[in-house]
Formats: C-alpha cells, structure tokens, sequence
C-alpha cells in the first residue's frame, strides 16, 4: 500500500500544485510555522501556486510523459545475492505513483549522487556545480572530494551508466531544474525539523523556533529567486 495520498491526476502539473495546496493547509495547523502568514512569506507563497506554477511548467518539454515512479529508490530499498553479486529486488513502494519519470530524479537515487534538486542559498558552490554538470556534461577533469562533500568520481559513474544504458536523466529532459525548483518550495513549507514529531521532541523551545527562523529566511530567498 502506497502512502502518495491522492491522485489520480490529470497532469504533473496537477499533482505539485496539490502537493503544495495540501502542504500549506498542514502549515496553518503547525504552531510554529502558523501557515507562514507572518512577514508576508504565506502571500508570496499563494502568488506562486497560483502563477508561478504555470510559468516553471511551461519550460518542461514532454510534459506527458509518464512512468512508474518508485520515488525511494535507493541503496537501503534494494536487495542483493552476495553469491552471485547481483541485485535480486526493489522493495518499499511507500511512496510509488504514476508520474513524470522526472520525479524519480527529484526523490531518489541520493546514495549514488544522483538525486537532482532545486535551487537553495544554503547550497554549497560544489552542489551548484554538481547539478550544472547533470544537466549540461561532466568536466573532463573533475573536482576533487571533499570529506562529506559530492564523491565525483560516483556521480560521474552512474551518469556514465545512464548514458551507456540510453535512459532518461536529467540531461535529457529540459526545464527539469524549474520542477526542481517548485520541488524545492514544497519541501521548504514543511521542514522536518518544525513538523517531524520525533525531532521535536528532542529539542528545546528556542532551537525549534530557531529552526522555524532559519527556514522562513530560506524560503523568502527562494521565492526572490523564483520572483515572488
């Protein structure tokens, strides 16, 4: 049993501009982030539902698209036979849909660097480069490691790899990094440090409204960035 939530929809479009509905409607009910109303951050943030959504569509080419969506496809979800060396399933379908195969992208494959996300000020100069270099070619001589930083060397295989195997990725699918954007404004609604229970619980008052501050700043400058 999937935990998606609601669908079907009739477009990828349809189902961010949900998603985002419904995450709003959750934020009203936080009592630390008070649906985003102060300083203006909830005005803005309706302005893009309702403008901004079109606009970063309009730059996705075969919007039409559809595929099986995992959108948990990682190392921990993946069974191996150590005799044979070989991968023997796929597991927790949690979060499987049917949607733009450009969603696998937003929501997977983080293990192997291969994860594409959106735009943040908080991002480091070698994540900027990293998504640079999904959508337009790796350098021929590429940056060196940082301790926890992007592992080049895994990021450039498994792009080697999807090139080999003539699949769809990133590169080939123009206007992904404005879904990826509107992908970053939906996760930036309800951060995990101020919604996730668990997490609450084991911080005091002035962090988790610290937490809430820090966010709210994050989030206005993405907006700016998105011109909202």
């Amino acid at each position: 049993m999937t935990s998606v939530g609601s669908g079907p929809w009739l477009s990828f479009e349809d189902f961010f501009r949900e998603k985002l509905e419904r995450a709003l409607q959750q934020a009203d009910s936080n009592p630390y982030i008070k649906g985003w109303h102060a300083n203006g951050v909830r005005t803005r943030l309706e302005a893009f539902v309702e403008s901004g959504i079109p606009a970063q569509f309009k730059a996705l080419e075969c919007r039409d698209d559809k595929a099986i969506v995992h959108a948990d496809f990682t190392p921990d979800n993946l069974l191996y036979d150590a005799s044979t060396q070989r991968i023997t399933a796929l597991i927790d379908y949690d979060f499987a849909c049917i949607l733009h195969p450009s969603y696998e992208f937003l929501r997977s494959f983080s293990g192997a660097g291969g994860r594409f996300q959106g735009w943040s000020d908080i991002e480091s100069s070698e994540q900027t480069a990293l998504r640079d270099a999904k959508l337009h070619g790796f350098p021929s001589t590429l940056p060196e490691n940082t301790e926890d930083g992007v592992k080049w060397e895994v990021a450039k295989i498994w792009e080697d790899e999807l090139e080999r195997l003539d699949v769809q990725r990133p590169r080939t699918m123009t206007g992904i990094e404005k879904i990826a954007d509107v992908d970053a404004v939906l996760c930036s609604i309800l951060p995990w440090r101020v919604t996730n229970s668990d997490v609450l619980r084991l911080q005091s008052e002035s962090m988790i409204l610290k937490c809430r501050d820090e966010n709210e700043a994050q989030l206005a400058k993405l907006l700016d960035h998105l011109g909202f």
